[in-house]
């Protein structure tokens, strides 16, 4: 991270420069204050520029809508703002102007982009959601996808974990596929799976397509939705724009578990040998004895592993403008977040630079290009190495450091734990960093009125250096590490897309608008990597390198290599009637390298309808209804990411020897059967929508409802022993998600208080349809907690959970007794133990008892936000949840086992004792550990939430102030991200991505890093 330290200094010398620079200005001889307001609502417009005509000389209005600007005599005045008619005013001898815009109904319904193209809001007919710039970024974040959390029906964006960098799931009408369900991402034009080198404060607009009338122009990547993304550009004729955002804060862990003491621990573990008549070794029970005797605390290791103040900060600069043919944006951003755990951050830097050039009167060019640069410091999450398992996993009594042996404290004998405090030092020597550049090239050339021929390169380049270094170290018998290792691995990706699309479009009269789309388009990626493993590598940072290994007898060396190309043509038509009746039709032929020659090329076809009903003559007078809108779609998209590259083959691994004859042969093994007739998983979706808009808009209702059906699903199902390899990809399930979607957005103002509140709610249901041969698929296997924990079966949601159902604990001798005259167990429960349930009636308690017992699958997901403003006052807030979502909380099975070995939760303290028959754990014992520890309903929780992700409270300075200090704008605000969650899950955080990143482990808790929860200061300065 040290390697950005001499770059942000540049840029924030370069910054302060600027503001400098701007407060030396040199003033003009008259002051005009002024207001700029909506010539219908007469509410104000902020934003707006106010520019001295025929000078790039100008200001803004602020949130009132007040200016403030320096002129000379006899000038005149231009004021613009997007969506408004551009008006200049002359000026009189009045030192105070109010300015009314009227709406520009042409230039508002021109702001939607879809695919390859922009098209007028009220002439789309497929499932299109916009998010706001101001909403991307109210939450202090670099991630995009984060940005997106509550703001959109349909879209559920879940936090992968808790640590900086470790991103985002975001799933659009639900999980389409048991592969890979991320949706596709369009930058500038740009199709891409990452969007990291994108920053919020970039963005002009963002655009979700969300069904396949939408979608389908991108065809084959077109079924897990698309996210359009476009980012900022200058502006013609307008001086340069400075713009600086700052914030910093403080982050802390949002919730911590309550595990038993030194002394407590003790007690339970103590109790376990008793109740089994087992004798501790001598050295144990003393130790043992001895802590609980002396009351001891002991060793609290969430407080000495979590940071509660890590810091975060964030620096943006943009500088914008333009001239009479070009306009520019460059921005420049540097993100540092500190983890809750040392050894754990972010640290990234984003600048990119955009251009637009007016070449001649019919031909206009442009480049965008981002460079981006991230230092990640890798967290080690695994269940017997990693820091959050093994945090709540040791015991309370172990020391961090032992000072006698000056090393970290042992846990052999106790609770045979890795040192937590250790395994967080040596995370400082795990990183990756990563260098990204993206760019684009484009040109359009205006044949003749209505027609455009577009044409657009892109190249994106992506390197990365990923370290690993584990150090030599001897702590006990069941922590060490003999010989120390470094894992370097270096890899490079190259993509590039090129398209020309020749787009049309007419107007006949007021009666009838066409506009038509063809293009071609082709996109290639290439990926390499090459990775060495070494030992004995010396400790010291400057010479941890595979060359300096003191071992060279067993250096291994691994490459990797893999280019996937795809070939598109595609077509777009719309027609509007009277602006009344609508129709979209589209179609896209894809042809993809994944796939045998037999099957490679696919079409993908969509339509779409609407009626705008306010239109008709019947409605017009209705003052408070002013839109009703129907829309219908269907279409097919593909999903080329769900097969592998190569999938089609045989894939083998060389260098295997054989002994032939009397000597060594050099030979291969096969890893994977060929399936010539694999083909493209393919997603048909139905859609219904209404929309509304009462009184002006000031309420708008957006219902929709959808059949989303992924037919020939790949799978790869485990091939026969005597196949001689191991699995075959085959097209061998379908599954299907169906649902209704709700957005409802209200805004007013009252008097000088202006308000706004937003709800979005999704309500899905996921089940599988079919699946090769009727067999269900388990999963979700995690050591010493189950081996099956999920089924994927047919007529269940996807990655279901299985396992036991209980009902209580056996209080007594007489329901023991009870219990086993009725049911048969070659289990040998006692008093104190749980009761597992006959859920199929035989009479029996075995393995055919095992049932559902719910999913990660919530029946709806919710997002509420508010924002309010008063004077120079604002308050914006964000809330999110999640209803009906099961989870698995995996570190019950090791915080409330019954043999005390490792750490405990405090609620371990209400077991069952003869003196507390009402207890609500089962009893302390080291015998009957299998028993009470089977899989069961025990682990599974409600992981239901209501989370306020973000609160924020500003202050907008007045043009008095502002204009004094030669700024446009200056804005404050504090905020706080995560503040409370209100939640029945007793694990860190429900909300938490796929263990592994495999999707059969959706819904599995591994002690997931929780999310921060964070205060922070934020300063807006525009000049």
């Amino acid at each position: 991270m040290k390697r950005l330290r001499h770059t942000t200094k540049t840029l924030l010398t370069f910054i302060c420069a600027m503001l400098f620079i701007s407060q030396t200005a040199l003033g003009q001889e008259r002051v005009i204050k002024g207001k700029v307001i909506d010539n219908s609502t007469g509410m104000a417009v902020p934003g707006a520029n106010i520019v001295i005509e025929g000078t790039t000389q100008g200001t803004i209005s602020d949130f009132d809508g007040n200016f403030t600007i320096e002129v000379g005599d006899k000038v005149n005045l231009t004021v613009s703002y997007i969506g408004y008619i551009t008006k200049t005013v002359t000026l009189e001898n009045s030192d105070y102007i109010e300015v009314s815009l009227e709406v520009d109904t042409q230039e508002l319904e021109e702001v939607v982009v879809v695919g390859y193209g922009t098209m007028r809001k009220s002439d789309v007919t497929g499932s299109v959601a916009t998010v706001k710039t101001e909403q991307l970024t109210q939450v202090a974040t670099v991630d995009v996808a984060e940005s997106l959390q509550g703001r959109v029906a349909g879209v559920q964006v879940v936090s992968n974990s808790g640590y900086a960098g470790s991103g985002m799931k975001v799933r659009i009408r639900g999980v389409g596929t048991i592969n890979n369900s991320d949706p596709l991402y369009v930058v500038d034009g740009f199709p891409t799976s990452d969007i990291s080198n994108i920053a919020p404060t970039d963005i002009a607009s963002m655009e979700i397509l969300k069904d396949a009338s939408a979608t389908a122009i991108y065809g084959s990547r077109g079924a897990n939705g698309v996210v359009l993304i476009t980012t900022k550009t200058g502006k013609q004729n307008t001086k340069t724009k400075f713009n600086l955002h700052v914030y910093s804060g403080i982050s802390s862990p949002s919730k911590t578990m309550n595990m038993v003491n030194a002394s407590e621990y003790a007690t339970l573990k103590l109790e376990a040998y008793d109740n089994d008549g087992i004798t501790p070794s001598t050295r144990e029970l003393e130790q043992l004895t001895f802590v609980r005797d002396g009351a001891y605390e002991g060793t609290d290791w969430q407080s000495e592993i979590y940071n509660t103040a890590a810091p975060m900060h964030n620096v943006n600069f943009q500088a914008m403008g333009g001239g009479e043919k070009s306009n520019y944006v460059f921005t420049a951003t540097y993100f540092n977040q500190e983890g809750t755990i040392d050894n754990s951050g972010l640290e990234k830097m984003i600048v990119r630079l955009n251009n637009d050039f007016k070449l001649t009167d019919k031909i206009s060019a442009g480049m965008n290009t981002s460079y981006t640069f991230a230092d990640i410091q890798s967290y080690n999450g695994d269940l017997y190495s990693g820091v959050g398992p093994s945090v709540l996993r040791i015991d309370p009594i172990t020391p961090v450091w032992d000072d006698h042996l000056n090393n970290y404290g042992n846990s052999d004998g106790i609770s045979d734990i890795r040192n937590p405090a250790r395994i967080v030092d040596d995370m400082e020597n795990k990183w990756k960093k990563e260098h990204k550049l993206m760019s684009n090239l484009f040109a359009n050339y205006n044949i003749t009125k209505g027609l455009d021929f577009r044409t657009q390169y892109g190249i994106d380049l992506k390197t990365y250096q990923d370290h690993n270094y584990s150090s030599e170290y001897f702590i006990g018998s069941k922590d060490n590490n003999p010989r120390s290792s470094l894992v370097e691995k270096t890899g490079t990706g190259l993509g590039w897309v090129w398209n020309a699309t020749l787009n049309y479009q007419k107007e006949f009269g007021n009666i009838h608008r066409i506009n038509g789309l063809i293009g071609v388009e082709t996109q290639s990626n290439t990926w390499s990597s090459l990775e060495g493993k070494a030992y004995d590598v010396p400790a010291e940072k400057e010479l941890q390198h595979l060359n300096n290994a003191q071992s060279t007898d067993d250096i291994t060396v691994l490459s990797s290599q893999a280019t996937e190309t795809i070939v598109s043509y595609f077509a777009r038509a719309n027609y509007s009637l009277l602006d009344r009746y609508k129709l979209t039709a589209t179609v896209r032929q894809d042809g993809s390298s994944k796939f045998a020659a037999d099957h490679r090329w696919g079409i993908f076809p969509s339509f779409a309808a609407s009626w705008d009903v306010k239109n008709e003559a019947f409605l017009e007078s209705v003052a408070w209804l002013s839109q009703l809108n129907f829309r219908a779609g269907w279409g097919q998209v593909g999903n080329q990411s769900a097969a592998a590259n190569y999938a089609y083959v045989t894939n083998v691994n060389p260098n295997q020897l054989y002994p032939i004859g009397d000597g060594i042969s050099n030979g291969m093994i096969p890893l994977s059967l060929s399936n010539p007739e694999l083909k493209w998983e393919t997603t048909e979706m139905l859609n219904f929508a209404l929309d509304f808009g009462f009184w002006d808009d000031k309420l708008n209702l957006v219902a929709e409802y959808f059949i989303k059906d992924t037919k020939d699903m790949i799978l790869t199902p485990p091939a026969p022993a005597y196949a001689g390899a191991g699995v075959v990809s085959a097209n061998i399930g379908e599954m299907q998600n169906k649902g209704f979607e709700f957005n409802i957005n209200y805004r007013d103002q009252v008097g000088e208080f202006k308000y706004e509140i937003g709800l979005n709610a999704s309500f899905i249901d996921n089940k599988v349809v079919t699946l090769a041969g009727g067999e269900p698929i388990y999963s979700g296997g995690v050591d010493k907690v189950g081996q099956s924990i999920t089924m994927t079966k047919e007529g269940l949601p996807m990655a279901t959970f299985v396992g036991y159902k209980t009902d209580g604990i056996f209080n007594t001798q007489e329901e023991l007794d009870a219990y086993l005259e009725v049911y048969e167990t070659d289990l040998a429960p006692q008093v104190g133990d749980i009761r597992y349930v006959d859920t199929n009636g035989d009479g029996r308690i075995d393995d055919d008892d095992i049932t559902e017992l719910g999913s990660a699958m919530p029946d709806f997901t919710y997002g509420v936000s508010a924002s309010m403003a008063y004077k120079g006052f604002d308050m914006k807030l964000l809330f999110t949840g999640s209803q009906g979502n099961e989870a698995v909380n995996t570190m019950l099975r090791f915080n409330n086992a019954t043999d005390g070995k490792e750490g405990m939760l405090d609620r371990r303290l209400d077991r069952w004792t003869p003196e507390n028959t009402g207890g609500t754990e089962p009893r302390m014992t080291v015998n009957n550990l299998a028993y009470n520890t089977i899989f069961s309903d025990r682990l599974v929780e409600d992981a239901s939430f209501f989370r306020l992700k973000n609160i924020q409270l500003g202050y907008t300075f007045s043009n008095d102030l502002v204009s004094k200090l030669n700024l446009t704008q200056l804005r404050v605000y504090v905020a706080a991200n995560n503040l409370f969650t209100i939640t029945d899950y007793t694990g860190y955080d429900p909300e938490f991505g796929d263990l592994y990143g495999n999707p059969l482990y959706a819904g599995i808790d591994m002690a997931s890093y929780p999310q921060p929860r964070t205060f922070l200061a934020g300063l807006n300065i525009s000049f």
